[in-house]
């Protein structure tokens, strides 16, 4: 597997490290199984999809669906044509409920031409946190004034000192009741079990777990800092999970939680904050502070921090379900971030 790994993506890639890979298929100590599914010629490894089994709300609050994302679909040059094709099968069968996102444009048409819906654009939302650390990442035309539109502009007196710990994923700390959360009722359940393993137990970055708010119906907010490097060295705020309940009161809270969390982004030398989301309701808070939701024709923060990589990159995910009586036709009113799945993962090995 190391090997098939290291040549079809690179020797440093973060997949070819045996924790990270342990981590990312929640590969069972007991059975060292891991959710990948494998096409063999005699001894030789000519294909892989990956899949992350996560429970998913589909218009119920209270009814969950068994669901899977599909992650590393790769075949080798020389395997047989459609070969990719039977894996997606395969993996078809174990889960009707399927999900993707960051479908290469190799395998986006594939998926397109068997039924799967796909949304090309994952919105993003930027705040410029200090327009001076941001100046040397502009690019695709970017002028330094368009930073002054973006710029934080704090609610006074709503910055509150910020609950850091991980004790929110614990219950009776964290048990959020989803009829609170209309919002959550198409995408991957948020409980304490999946935010541990998503966050909590990353092997490779440091999340951030804030809260505010009764425990069965808190504002969350989760997020990491990147230290750029490559044209500038700095440090950028992603912020990959944001969710409060419905209502004046819940709105009150998200809008207090982000506007502590930006505030501390600031102070910590952050240049801008990001966060890809599909639901607008959340999204909005960012632009109530000052930000803005990116135009879907031009970019000009990046997206890829290490090195910074001044291109065009955008998320995209893919649905796939049982049958048309479970197609969701907005796509958009999915709850996805970038932090889903495999949307936020380092980019390479580090020695550290």
């Amino acid at each position: 597997m190391h090997r098939f790994l290291a040549s079809n993506y690179r020797a440093d890639h973060p997949i070819c490290s045996k924790e990270f890979f342990e981590w990312q298929f929640k590969v069972d100590p007991r059975t060292e199984r891991a959710g990948i599914v494998c096409a063999w010629e005699g001894d030789e490894l000519l294909g892989i999809l990956g899949y992350v089994s996560c429970p998913v709300m589909w218009g119920s609050p209270v009814e969950r669906k068994d669901a899977a994302f599909t992650l590393y679909w790769m075949v080798s040059p020389d395997a047989p044509r459609g070969l990719g094709l039977l894996l997606l099968r395969r993996v078809k069968a174990i889960y009707p409920f399927l999900l993707t996102v960051n479908a290469s444009p190799i395998g986006r048409p594939i998926l397109e031409s068997t039924g799967w819906t796909c949304l090309e654009q994952v919105p993003r939302y930027v705040v410029v946190l200090n327009p001076d650390h941001c100046t040397e990442m502009l690019f695709n035309g970017g002028r330094t004034d368009y930073l002054s539109q973006l710029l934080f502009s704090a609610v006074p007196g709503k910055a509150l000192p910020l609950n850091v710990k991980e004790a929110w994923m614990c219950p009776p700390v964290y048990r959020p009741d989803w009829k609170h959360y209309p919002s959550l009722a198409f995408g991957v359940v948020r409980s304490a079990s999946h935010l541990q393993w998503r966050y909590v137990d990353h092997p490779s970055f440091q999340y951030h777990i804030t809260g505010l708010g009764e425990p069965e119906k808190p504002a969350i907010c989760v997020y990491r800092i990147e230290d750029t490097f490559g044209c500038c060295e700095t440090k950028v705020g992603r912020i990959v999970d944001f969710f409060f309940p419905v209502g004046p009161e819940g709105e009150l809270q998200g809008l207090t939680l982000l506007n502590s969390v930006l505030s501390h982004l600031q102070q910590a030398g952050c240049a801008f904050a990001d966060f890809f989301c599909t639901m607008g309701r959340f999204g909005n808070l960012f632009t109530e502070l000052g930000g803005r939701l990116e135009s879907k024709t031009k970019q000009v923060l990046p997206v890829r921090l290490t090195p910074v990589e001044k291109t065009v990159r955008h998320q995209n995910v893919c649905i796939s379900t049982p049958s048309t009586a479970f197609k969701l036709h907005n796509p958009s009113g999915l709850y996805i971030t970038k932090s889903d799945i495999d949307g936020d993962s380092p980019a390479f090995l580090h020695a550290t």
